[in-house]
């Protein structure tokens, strides 16, 4: 997205930590964007939503995949160049998605 990116994050422990994740990943890029381009890229702070089921996880990537469509930047989901998973092949995804719409 030009203004905004999207994540489907999974904690895999108690100490897990969104905010100093995010954080630091904003302060990364955010870092290499001002080099680049000399001006800032982040607004602080960002907006979470807890997950609690599969269905509502797999809702969430549906979303995160379909906003590039919706933006009119691709044609479908999988035509975005920075759309992907790093758990998920692209097949898989595929797959998965077409049997939450049945």
């Amino acid at each position: 997205m030009p203004d905004h990116v999207h994540f489907v994050l999974e904690g895999l422990s108690e100490a897990a930590d969104l905010r100093r994740l995010v954080g630091r990943w904003k302060q990364a890029t955010g870092y290499w964007y001002a080099r680049q381009c000399g001006r800032r890229l982040w607004m602080p702070g960002f907006a979470d939503r807890v997950l609690r089921d599969g269905s509502s996880v797999m809702r969430a990537v549906k979303y995160v995949l379909s906003d590039p469509v919706r933006r009119g930047l691709a044609g479908t989901m999988f035509e975005f160049a920075f759309a992907g998973s790093d758990v998920f092949e692209s097949q898989e995804l595929r797959e998965i998605l077409d049997l939450e719409q049945a």
